[in-house]
């Protein structure tokens, strides 16, 4: 926390715009335990959880699975609409050539945008 509060201190100082997002897993460790903070909830994403964060999400609905509906940050706005969505990438890749899709270790995201 120490670091991040020196970083927002020093980009107004700097003029710099700035946005700090909180990204929830379901993965036990490492785990922030985020102060009383004001957040806004974005949205859920499925993305790698390490390396570069591709987003399934935003590299796929648009161009393959255009039934599902995302919200206003590109993001799904329950747990249940992005399962289903997980339910049916898994079923387009039992029937699709291989690599038709990102493979890797991906996770749901719940995203949140925080104020200091």
């Amino acid at each position: 926390m120490n670091y991040i509060r020196k970083y927002v201190a020093e980009a107004e100082k700097r003029n710099i715009k700035y946005r700090l997002l909180l990204c929830e897993t379901d993965i036990p460790d490492p785990k922030f335990d985020c102060p009383d903070f004001k957040k806004i909830f974005l949205g859920y994403d499925y993305a790698y959880a390490v390396s570069d964060n591709y987003s399934a999400v935003y590299n796929e609905i648009p161009f393959v699975f255009t039934q599902f509906k995302l919200n206003q940050y590109g993001l799904f706005q329950t747990r249940e609409e992005i399962e289903e969505y997980i339910v049916a990438r898994e079923k387009f890749k039992l029937t699709h050539p291989p690599l038709m899709l990102e493979e890797g270790d991906f996770v749901v995201f719940k995203l949140h945008e925080v104020f200091l």
